[in-house]
């Protein structure tokens, strides 16, 4: 039943992912009939979430800020075009400067104090990926359908 309960939540957490780019790359105003346009746009668009998914676990899992991805998504104005451009140039100390920007901003994107008490009880997608990833899923289900 845990585990039933945890690929629940996991859904919830994909769901929240399709949130997020929904929010933060949002295509409305492609007014085209040509699919190479198209098609562009939507793969610069995914390049862009990736980017901005990075960026999230740079600042959770690396300095420990206990960031918001929807908030990382919707709120990534101030530094977006400028680490893409920088990045895609390899210009690694106009990156550092960017990074530099990012971390001070950090505080917008700071997770709220419900969110912490949720990602302990395995209500975020990361809380549900180290739980499952860490215990022993496939003898225990393996063991559950011999006895059934």
């Amino acid at each position: 039943a845990q585990y039933a309960v945890l690929i629940q939540k996991l859904r919830w957490s994909i769901e929240l992912l399709f949130k997020c780019l929904k929010s933060g790359v949002n295509l409305r105003g492609v007014n085209t009939s040509y699919l190479t346009i198209v098609y562009t746009i939507a793969q610069a668009s995914l390049i862009a979430a990736i980017i901005k998914y990075l960026i999230y676990l740079y600042l959770d899992e690396k300095h420990r800020y206990y960031i918001s991805m929807y908030k990382v998504f919707v709120n990534c104005d101030p530094w977006r075009d400028g680490f893409c451009v920088n990045l895609f140039k390899l210009d690694i100390s106009a990156l550092k400067q960017n990074l530099n920007l990012i971390r001070t901003l950090a505080n917008q994107y700071r997770k709220s104090q419900t969110s912490n008490t949720r990602e302990e009880a395995f209500k975020s997608f990361e809380a549900v990926i180290k739980f499952l990833a860490e215990a022993p899923i496939k003898t225990t289900i393996e063991a559950d359908f011999l006895y059934a």
